[in-house]
């Protein structure tokens, strides 16, 4: 059974957009708590509270799978008229060679023709590239098969003390510094 807090997390986290760090404090989550919110969302009454307003696993991978096989209705135009200034007649093309050659593109399926004096207008459904990029591209994350991403660091550290300190304490603090600026570079030779 979900708690007050968890459905209160929730409501916080759709007004902020998504935040879901934001939204445990403002619901009364410790730090700590906020700071790891896979606590909460691996929660039973998390998880319920899901399911409950349509987003069970079942439901996402449903959407998910629409999303990878999505569609759009396009067109395109064939002149069917002959053009006696240039002294060449065209043939207009026939349903059945216009198929050919809109069904010869991957994924794309003819959905009618339609026929004015002058043109043929094909009708047809092709794969919504960009719906189907980005379903990918979220599964591949959701599955982990991403390599990790790279972290650029010079290797140097900037330290700038809050108060005075005593030369000898600034001495110690450069040396601890440096010999962790010489470990840093040293790690990120190896990787």
């Amino acid at each position: 059974m979900a708690t007050i807090k968890q459905k209160t997390a929730i409501k916080k986290m759709v007004e902020n957009g998504g935040n879901m760090g934001k939204a445990m404090k403002e619901a009364g989550y410790s730090d700590a708590m906020a700071k790891n919110p896979q606590k909460l969302t691996e929660s039973a009454g998390f998880q319920e509270l899901m399911n409950q307003a349509g987003l069970s696993d079942q439901e996402l991978l449903s959407k998910h799978s629409e999303l990878l096989n999505s569609a759009v209705i396009n067109s395109v135009t064939f002149s069917t008229f002959k053009n006696p200034k240039k002294g060449k007649k065209y043939k207009a093309l026939t349903d059945e060679e216009i198929k050919k050659i809109i069904e010869n593109a991957p994924g794309c399926k003819l959905i009618r023709v339609l026929r004015t004096p002058t043109e043929a207008i094909a009708y047809y459904y092709s794969p919504d590239a960009r719906s189907r990029k980005a379903a990918l591209d979220m599964g591949y994350k959701l599955k982990g098969n991403y390599a990790p991403e790279k972290k650029e660091h010079s290797g140097k550290i900037e330290v700038q003390a809050k108060e005075d300190v005593s030369p000898e304490d600034h001495k110690k603090l450069m040396d601890i510094k440096n010999k962790f600026e010489s470990e840093l570079k040293k790690k990120l030779e190896n990787q």
